[in-house]
């Protein structure tokens, strides 16, 4: 159970806010902070190849990045050279609130926070029972929920951001077999690069860091 209610999940919990846009619209992203950041510089970076995409200065507690994407990638945000905050970057109005762990605003931004609500709610039921075959019963509740999510958006960055979550779980032939069967994981290159190279080094998947 080495997967279960990871706290990257729990980081992610949003009430819905459904802002559905197309793919030719561009975004906004709204990261709302404190007065502690006034001034400060924040970056916009790729998740996967770490390249920045913008980076704006806090201005009323707030750190406000416009644009448009031909489609969606994961995205993180820095502050001070800290993650303070990981989501999908795609068309629509995203608000990113690293105080609250909070993302929410655009389809698949509202569906990872839809998972994060769902695994919660399993996590808290878990935590509630001393008995094993409830806790089994709830785990596979959650794994069956954490596999279908992965695998109805396995073409999109919210299935990769929840295959990649899960990989530290995984053993070699767990993650060699999802690799096979859904191929598209392999457009993203570097995060992968990475997890090959701690594999040669017969490090595992559970010692890969992101």
């Amino acid at each position: 159970m080495k997967r279960f209610f990871k706290p990257v999940i729990a980081t992610l919990m949003a009430a819905a806010c459904v802002c559905g846009a197309s793919a030719a619209d561009p975004y906004k992203v709204r990261v709302q902070l404190s007065e502690d950041e006034e001034g400060a510089m924040v970056y916009m970076i790729n998740f996967d190849t770490k390249t920045k995409i913008d980076s704006v200065i806090v201005a009323d507690k707030v750190a406000m990045f416009k644009g448009s994407i031909d489609e969606p990638v994961l995205a993180r945000i820095l502050l001070d050279g800290q993650p303070a905050g990981t989501f999908i970057l795609e068309s629509g109005s995203i608000v990113v609130d690293p105080m609250k762990g909070r993302v929410f605003g655009s389809m698949l931004n509202d569906k990872l926070a839809e998972f994060g609500s769902a695994s919660s709610a399993m996590a808290e039921r878990y935590s509630a029972t001393d008995d094993i075959e409830a806790k089994k019963q709830i785990y596979e509740e959650y794994s069956n929920l954490v596999n279908t999510t992965m695998a109805d958006n396995i073409d999109n960055p919210l299935g990769y951001y929840l295959f990649i979550d899960s990989a530290s779980g995984m053993d070699i032939d767990e993650f060699n077999g999802w690799l096979k069967k859904y191929p598209e994981l392999a457009n993203y290159p570097v995060s992968f690069r990475h997890l090959r190279a701690h594999e040669t080094r017969g490090m595992g998947v559970g010692m890969w860091c992101l």
